[in-house]
């Protein structure tokens, strides 16, 4: 079995002014991962070549 890794970041600050509190967040998904390719078809026929599973890229996300 292949083995493969994920990592995901979270940074998160709080901000409060008077009684409310205000949230800015930063995600980071897949932080190891440069979408590589997992899986190919390789038979002769309509699609050789074919990339049909592979790691999802990075992704960040930001909140607030």
């Amino acid at each position: 079995m292949e083995r493969w890794d994920q990592l995901d970041v979270n940074f998160k600050k709080n901000f409060r002014s008077g009684n409310k509190v205000f949230t800015l967040q930063l995600d980071y998904f897949n932080v190891f991962n440069n979408n590589p390719i997992r899986a190919m078809t390789d038979t002769v026929g309509g699609s050789l070549g074919r990339v049909t599973t592979n790691l999802p890229g990075r992704m960040p996300r930001v909140a607030g």
